[in-house]
């Protein structure tokens, strides 16, 4: 019992009283309507204007919503009455917007753990990673800003925990007033940031690492954090041109200003460089033939030599099974084939992978010149993700692999997410690669193309297939860009 109920309590706590008997016997529940204000005075034999008090007492509390014209129903909608508390709470300086931002930090990484523990389906990922597309389209910023609350919001509804959810809801209405300022504010590089910082944390849940959701969540409240000091030391007056990063300290905000290298880059021809993975970055195809040959094995068929699996590859793993199956092999079987695959290509796909010659100094000579570098490939998300960490250590601004919501190269869908991560138009940007799929992308994003001739197809082929631009060596690339 909230309120002892006896003779001598106030009128109105007598009310508060039965309201909470009627909730405990079972007589109300949410949705329920209460007994009119007349007939609960009669009931208790207390004043009107007692029974009205107590009403709105509950009402302030969140435990009754009324309806004008048709009474008072049992609501339990506290988010309402926690959110206006902590609105009061800063308004007379009792708490911070600091310490909402560092709670708001806090209980996201508690909302990540627990869907790590507890998994959600793959028609989850689908959506929320479909969702991302809007969230950093910042060229409509309304439709940004309420893409990015969905998107948080879609992961406090995952946890699915009442508790912490009516919390999180509190606390995020406050808080989203001051990300729609920031988002409407923010200069481009920032902009580029909580795109990253949106990807890390899903692709984080995704392969169930909090230690990546952790990291970038950090990039996302780092940034947020630095733009709400800086408007309110200077009324909002001065123009950002730092942006917060993280580092392995999490209560650490590192600047990174505006280098003259980033200046340089707005002179040149190409603000981006696009790169296929495969036969381009690296020389996979070994493991790639030793995990197709592994699949065939496991159903009695015949093996692919090097060669094959070379011709074969370029359009996805799943084509590449399709090809490798001998002719007249049913989907069922060829679905068993490709699942073996996966999984063997999940633990072997750094066996005897490596770099080609040139490329990690090719990378890092791109991104001192303030060039934007990302990767698009038809390999699977996963396998792509991986290798890129493993291998060139994050240097990429982004990174695409091939996912059930979106369209494999040729088709242009998977550069033009990234043009939009970048927020570049696609005159400003170069997709380099190895093969035919390659040049065919380039070509139905409107872009320019790079032929490398030391991948799986070689220079004639490229140059059979009309790609713009035909190169040998990995540093050949700069002039390229420099012209």
């Amino acid at each position: 019992m909230f309120f002892s109920n006896n003779n001598n309590s106030p009128e109105y706590k007598k009310v508060i009283d039965y309201v909470y008997d009627k909730i405990e016997d079972g007589n109300l529940t949410i949705g329920s309507k209460l007994p009119t204000e007349r007939a609960i005075s009669e009931e208790l034999s207390i004043s009107r204007n007692s029974t009205r008090e107590a009403l709105k007492t509950l009402e302030c509390m969140g435990l009754i919503t009324r309806k004008q014209g048709s009474g008072n129903y049992i609501s339990a909608d506290m988010k309402n009455n926690l959110r206006e508390m902590i609105n009061v709470m800063l308004l007379i300086n009792s708490i911070s917007k600091e310490d909402v931002c560092s709670f708001r930090r806090f209980v996201e990484k508690t909302t990540c753990e627990a869907i790590i523990n507890k998994p959600k389906d793959a028609e989850w990922f689908k959506k929320m990673y479909e969702l991302l597309s809007e969230t950093n389209d910042y060229s409509d910023m309304k439709r940004a800003s309420e893409a990015d609350r969905e998107f948080h919001f879609r992961l406090i509804d995952a946890v699915d925990n009442a508790f912490l959810s009516m919390i999180m809801y509190a606390v995020t209405d406050v808080y989203r007033k001051w990300i729609e300022d920031v988002i409407a504010r923010i200069d481009e590089d920032a902009k580029l940031q909580l795109a990253k910082a949106h990807r890390g944390i899903l692709d984080g849940l995704y392969d169930k690492d909090m230690e990546k959701c952790n990291q970038y969540i950090n990039l996302h409240y780092n940034i947020i954090e630095e733009y709400l000091r800086e408007w309110e030391d200077y009324g909002m007056s001065k123009n950002k041109n730092n942006y917060a990063d993280v580092n392995d300290n999490e209560n650490t905000i590192c600047n990174k200003k505006t280098t003259s290298n980033e200046e340089t880059v707005s002179n040149k021809k190409y603000k981006a460089v696009i790169f296929d993975l495969d036969g381009t970055l690296l020389d996979t195809l070994n493991d790639l033939a030793s995990s197709v040959n592994y699949a065939l094995s496991t159903y009695n068929m015949p093996l692919r030599t090097i060669d094959e699996v070379r011709r074969f590859v370029g359009n996805g793993i799943e084509m590449l099974i399709r090809r490798a199956v001998p002719p007249f092999t049913s989907d069922e079987l060829t679905e068993k084939v490709f699942a073996v695959f996966k999984e063997h290509y999940k633990e072997h796909c750094a066996d005897t992978t490596k770099a080609y010659d040139g490329i990690n100094e090719l990378l890092n000579l791109l991104k001192k010149s303030g060039l934007k570098i990302a990767v698009v490939s038809n390999k699977a998300d996963f396998a792509v993700r991986s290798l890129c960490d493993d291998y060139f250590n994050g240097i990429f601004d982004y990174v695409v692999g091939e996912r059930a919501n979106i369209k494999k190269k040729p088709a242009p869908d998977s550069v033009n997410e990234v043009l939009r991560y970048f927020n570049i138009d696609a005159s400003k940007a170069v997709y380099v690669g190895d093969s035919d799929v390659d040049v065919d992308t380039a070509r139905n994003a409107n872009m320019d193309c790079i032929g490398v001739a030391w991948g799986f197809r070689g220079y004639d082929f490229l140059k059979e297939h009309g790609a713009d631009m035909i190169i040998n060596e990995p540093h050949e690339i700069i002039s390229l860009i420099n012209k």
